[in-house]
């Protein structure tokens, strides 16, 4: 038989549920859920683009390491800045991070303007005054031929400014001359027609230094009546024995068949 006490004590316990449930009725507030419970979340569905909807970006020009724009690079060329002007055919340049050097141009000669060891020679001002014109300050390109450099340290190479082959335009305006250092010929032809106009049109040197327009260089006036120049050779082999045996060098430029680099090596247009 269920004691009174025992009784009372679970009505109690049913009415406490009963006034918990109108609470929750009348206050429509929901329950938590468990601590360990997971809790819902809302999912999103991607949307992945369609591959016609992917496009190409635009080309753009290329940027090089000095920070010039440069629309075509031919691929035997490398960019460089101009920094200084040694002569008519000689500058230096700077390939960028610091890395300098001095370059010649192959394939022709300017009059002397900066060897200390001779005057400035006729044409020689103006030959270094137009390369500076040119191409100080300047991106230009390099090209080598066989050579990467001459005994003196200089790299060897064509020089471009744009559509402008430097040591061409020298030549054929008549700031230079075509000079062949074999083995690096690649372009002497091209260099020799170019000498042969301005030789006949009379311009820069050949209408102002008294050189004649036969073909033939010479000098406008000769030391002595002895004195040779490579007009008096058949070859250059045979230019160099008469040099070397008048006690030429690179510091002894007997009766100027060096021309103006200084090598030791005299008359190289010969055969």
């Amino acid at each position: 038989m269920i004691s009174f006490s025992r009784l009372n004590k679970r009505l109690l316990f049913l009415l406490s549920l009963a006034v918990l449930g109108i609470i929750q009725v009348f206050t429509n507030k929901v329950p938590l859920p468990p601590v360990n419970s997971p809790i819902p979340t809302e999912q999103v569905e991607f949307e992945y683009p369609q591959v016609d909807e992917i496009t190409e970006a635009e080309p753009t020009e290329a940027e090089d390491i000095l920070g010039e724009k440069i629309v075509e690079q031919h691929p035997n060329r490398i960019s460089a800045r101009v920094i200084g002007i040694r002569d008519g055919d000689t500058i230096e340049v700077d390939f960028g991070f610091g890395n300098k050097k001095t370059v010649r141009y192959i394939g022709i000669d300017t009059p002397e303007s900066v060897d200390p060891r001779r005057s400035v020679e006729c044409f020689g001002k103006e030959a270094s005054d137009i390369n500076r014109s040119l191409v100080e300050n300047q991106i230009v390109q390099l090209e080598k031929d066989i050579s990467e450099t001459d005994k003196y340290g200089r790299l060897l190479r064509y020089v471009y400014l744009g559509d402008i082959f430097v040591n061409k335009y020298l030549v054929e305006e008549g700031f230079a001359n075509s000079s062949a250092y074999p083995p690096d010929i690649k372009y002497q032809e091209d260099l020799d027609a170019a000498e042969d106009d301005a030789r006949y049109n009379d311009k820069g040197l050949w209408g102002t230094c008294g050189f004649t327009t036969d073909n033939t260089r010479q000098p406008a006036a000769k030391n002595s009546p002895d004195d040779k120049d490579c007009s008096d050779f058949l070859t250059h082999m045979e230019a160099q024995e008469y040099f070397i045996s008048k006690g030429g060098n690179e510091n002894n430029n007997i009766d100027k068949l060096d021309g103006s680099d200084h090598d030791g090596i005299v008359c190289e247009t010969l055969p």
